[in-house]
This record gives C-alpha cells, sequence and structure tokens, in this order.
C-alpha cells in the first residue's frame, strides 16, 4: 500500500513537470481533446504522454484532429480478413489498432465496462486510484479490439468459432472470449490448425452420401417425368 501511495505522489509530481514542456499550442490542442479532463483529474501521466503523442501526430499532420479518428476509426470498421493469410491479417489489423490508437480513439472505452472491470479489480471500487482506472481502460480497450479481430475474420473459414464462442457465453462461460489481440490471433491459428487435423470422410460415409444424392437426383427425374405425363 504504502509503495503505491509513493508511486501515485510521484506521478502527481511528475504531472505538472510534464506538462510544463508543452507549448501553449499544443496544451489547447490537448484541452480540447475529450480525454483531457479524466487525464488532468487524475494527474493521470501515462494518459498524459499517450495525448500528448496523440495531439503532436495531429499537428504534424495538419489536419483537424476529430476528422484524423473518424478516418481511422472508418478504416478499422471497413477492413476484413478475406482471404488472407492469419498472419498477414493480424499483421495488418495490429497496424490499423495502432493509428486508433494513434489519434485518441475511444472504441473499446465503455464506460459500463470500464466500471464493470474497477468493480472486480479496484481495492476501492467507489474510488479507484489513477493507475487502477487506467488499467480498466486498458483492459476494455485491449478486449474490445480482441473480439473485433474474431468478429472481422473471414467468415467462410471461421463462422463455426464465432457462433461456439457466442453458444459459450450464453450458456455461462464468461472467458470463452480471449481479452488480448495476441490471444485472439491464438484463437483463429490453434482453430484452423484443428480444422486442417480433421479425418478424412470413411468410405462408409462417402457411400452414405453418394447413395442419398443419388436417390435425390432419381427423386428429381421421376417428379419432373410425372410432369411431362400430365402434360
Amino acid at each position: 500500500f504504502d509503495k503505491t501511495k509513493e508511486r501515485e505522489e510521484n506521478m502527481g509530481r511528475a504531472f505538472p513537470l510534464i506538462l510544463g514542456q508543452c507549448d501553449k499550442p499544443l496544451r489547447d490542442r490537448m484541452l480540447a481533446n475529450p480525454e483531457w479532463e479524466d487525464i488532468n483529474r487524475n494527474h493521470n501521466v501515462i494518459g498524459l504522454l499517450n495525448l500528448i503523442q496523440v495531439c503532436m501526430h495531429g499537428r504534424e499532420s495538419g489536419r483537424y484532429s476529430t476528422h484524423t479518428r473518424m478516418d481511422a476509426d472508418e478504416k478499422f470498421f471497413k477492413f476484413y480478413q478475406k482471404d488472407l493469410s492469419n498472419t498477414v491479417y493480424y499483421d495488418r489489423f495490429k497496424d490499423l489498432v495502432d493509428q486508433c490508437k494513434l489519434e485518441g480513439s475511444t472504441l473499446g472505452l465503455s464506460e459500463r465496462d470500464i466500471q464493470a472491470h474497477l468493480a472486480e479489480n479496484a481495492a476501492d471500487p467507489n474510488n479507484p486510484t489513477a493507475v487502477e482506472t487506467q488499467n480498466a481502460r486498458n483492459a476494455c480497450q485491449s478486449a474490445y479490439y480482441a473480439v473485433a479481430f474474431i468478429y472481422h475474420a473471414d467468415d467462410r473459414r471461421y463462422a463455426d468459432l464465432k457462433n461456439k464462442l457466442r453458444t459459450d457465453y450464453s450458456l455461462g462461460n464468461r472467458d470463452v472470449y480471449p481479452k488480448t489481440l495476441s490471444k485472439a490471433f491464438e484463437v483463429l491459428t490453434i482453430y484452423a490448425s484443428d480444422a486442417n487435423r480433421k479425418p478424412p470422410k470413411t468410405h462408409h460415409e462417402e457411400s452414405a452420401i453418394a447413395f442419398t444424392s443419388h436417390g435425390q437426383v432419381g427423386g428429381g427425374d421421376r417428379d419432373q417425368g410425372s410432369g411431362g405425363d400430365d402434360r
């Protein structure tokens, strides 16, 4: 407890020192960012450093920060795996996630999810520390991108996986969804390997399929023939 308090006090002292190194145009951009109020209230040094990076990037790009953030979010939502391999899909998806974070995207930062995480993990959920709040935000956003990675995966290969995750969760398995992007990639990889290891159909199964197909075709021919006789 003492170490936690000491760390928070050090972060509190570092906050104004870092902020003092920012010029007025940069501070103005930071004040206009929707994340600023929470970061400033908690003297969140990590959040401040991330915000500085976001605002400096926006200034260098010469574009309105809200516009660049919306562009990043739109590119993220429109990106799907399709024919990409899992590795290429993961790399490109991760690049889009990094871009969203750089632009200050609030994707995954649901206040309901953050409060739920604090309720389970904070020492005092009614009065969480700045570190606990930031950890909750990071965990919620990480889980969001992990689920999105599964959701945007190719349906032709992973529709059954998505249905299984939904079913397992509805049956009470609350830990079925991956919580990190790397874990989501692992889930896809393992599922693809298991699918490739499925045993080939036995001779009995192939014969049954052939018999069924033959019967269906034959039935169709007889129906067409009956129709011809009627005419």
